[in-house]
């Protein structure tokens, strides 16, 4: 079984970043601001992440950071309208195109039209191949499409940037629960994060393999 003493590392972290953004100075105080509002995100704490975001726009209504924020944040809840609202304020307020681009493939992703995000992010790949979380969103896809073989082509693609090791191998073994292979997927996650990941995701994925395990080892 795995071991899940790493649990506790996110709520550490974020009580130190915490206190570490009450402490800089004014004229940082912004960017730590950004920086924890991006932290909660990761580590899926929507509403707090909402909150860090709306205390940017407060200072500044065109901080594209908190504005792509907010729009991921509405379309977790599936208030596709408002996720579109605010990536059209951040386009206008200078948003990077790639980062714009995946917003809207996101919404696609959320409204169900997969074909159009697979079309969007096949597009922003090819033209920002250094961008890993578009590599992510379309290996995503087309598991979702149950495209296999487009699936290990761009899992193999994104294995190979930079910094996209990990992400790569959380899909991979996410492949691999589907074909119901526990303990490849195992094998791929623990090569990738070792027996105590701090990641949130990772120790989701592993709660599931031990899931999935436990349930096969019943079977027999």
């Amino acid at each position: 079984a795995s071991d899940w003493s790493g649990r506790g590392y996110a709520t550490l972290a974020v009580a130190d970043l915490e206190r570490a953004v009450q402490l800089l100075p004014a004229g940082r105080k912004n960017e730590g601001m950004a920086n924890l509002a991006a932290f909660y995100m990761a580590h899926e704490m929507n509403d707090k992440g909402a909150a860090a975001y709306g205390k940017l726009l407060e200072e500044n209504p065109q901080d594209v950071r908190a504005l792509l924020g907010l729009a991921r944040v509405a379309a977790t809840k599936f208030d596709l309208d408002l996720a579109g609202e605010y990536v059209k304020k951040a386009e206008s307020a200078g948003a990077d195109p790639g980062r714009v681009a995946m917003e809207r493939a996101i919404l696609h992703v959320a409204a169900g039209a997969y074909g159009r995000a697979r079309v969007a992010m096949e597009s922003l790949v090819a033209t920002r191949p250094e961008m890993v979380d578009a590599w992510q969103l379309l290996c995503e896809v087309l598991v979702h499409e149950n495209d296999s073989v487009a699936t290990d082509e761009c899992l193999r693609k994104m294995s190979q940037i930079a910094g996209a090791r990990q992400a790569s191998a959380y899909l991979s073994a996410q492949v691999a629960l589907r074909k119901k292979d526990v303990r490849l997927a195992r094998r791929i996650m623990e090569q990738a994060f070792g027996p105590n990941p701090g990641s949130i995701k990772a120790l989701d994925q592993f709660l599931r393999l031990d899931l999935a395990d436990n349930d096969r080892k019943r079977m027999f």
